[in-house]
This record gives structure tokens, C-alpha cells and sequence, in this order.
């Protein structure tokens, strides 16, 4: 407590900030952002900016990706016979990668901790960088780091097992 940290700046995404309500000395603000944004540190510029210091007195998340509010569940509701049913496929973590649907033999592959090939792939594209992989029902199978020019997808961080 009392030890005062610099934070070195580094580029954000703020898409929007709504003014919902003013009342002296008090904002009350929306704010749209990207990940890694901290809402403290707008509070801070905003009030450097207007000559008289900001901070959060209330914070709320009302979204994160694709989950708003009302996807939450009250933790003091859960039970542990309530939990399975409310667990999310994991593809969904990774809906913003490009996927790949891959067929059995390459799920058994992939599990091995071996790349999938031209072979294996029977000449489906392959995207540069992170891609979900992807079985043949829909399951994450894995997260493989693409290589189009060699037509090659290698196991980054495999779930299947097998």
C-alpha cells in the first residue's frame, strides 16, 4: 500500500465510451474496449485530462467476447450436480481462430503429437498461425501453428488423447 507504480503505455482498442450520466463530482461512463484495457487507467487520463484525478468507485463487466450478462450464472447457485450442464464446448474458447476439421485418423495423429501433412489433410488450406483444430464431430481437438507454404498443421496444445 502507498508504493506508487509507473505503467509504461502500450496501444489499446476502445471502440466507444457513452456518457450515461454526469452529476457533479461523479461520470458515469460505458466503455467499449479491447482486451488488456484497463478501466482504472482511463478513470486516471480522463481525470488528469479534466485537472482533477478520476477514479473507479463502481466497475461492471457486462461483456466478454461473445458472453454478455445474461449468459452469467450466480455462483451461489450452482450445485454440484448444476455444474456439468452448464459446462461450454471448449471450441467455443476458440471461436476467433481459424478451424480445420480434421477426420478420425488425423484426430489419433494429432493425439500422437505428430503434424498433419498434405496426406492428412487430402489438400484442405491451411491458414497461417494459431488454428483450432477440429474432429469430425465438432470437438477441439487440438491448437496447431499452420504453415501454408509446407501444407503442414503441427500440435501446439493438444486435448485429445488416444
Amino acid at each position: 500500500a502507498g508504493l506508487e507504480v509507473d505503467l509504461a503505455p502500450r496501444p489499446v482498442t476502445i471502440d466507444r465510451i457513452d456518457l450515461l450520466g454526469y452529476r457533479w463530482p461523479r461520470l458515469e461512463l460505458k466503455i467499449a474496449c479491447g482486451g488488456g484495457t484497463f478501466i482504472r487507467s482511463i478513470a486516471r487520463d480522463v481525470g488528469e485530462a479534466l485537472g482533477c484525478g478520476g477514479l473507479v468507485e463502481v466497475l461492471v463487466r457486462t461483456r466478454i467476447g461473445p458472453y454478455t450478462q445474461a449468459d452469467a450464472i450466480d455462483p451461489m447457485a450452482l450445485t454440484a450436480g448444476s455444474i456439468p450442464g452448464l459446462l461450454r464446448p471448449a471450441a467455443e474458447a476458440v471461436a476467433a481462430l481459424p478451424a480445420v476439421r480434421i477426420s478420425a485418423g488425423g484426430v489419433a495423429t494429432i493425439a500422437r503429437g505428430r503434424a498433419l501433412g498434405p496426406r492428412e489433410l487430402a489438400g484442405a488450406a491451411v491458414p497461417a498461425g494459431e488454428v483450432a483444430l477440429l474432429g469430425p464431430d465438432g470437438t477441439l481437438v487440438a491448437i496447431a501453428e499452420g504453415v501454408p507454404e509446407a501444407g503442414f498443421l503441427h500440435p501446439r496444445r493438444v486435448l485429445a488423447s488416444g
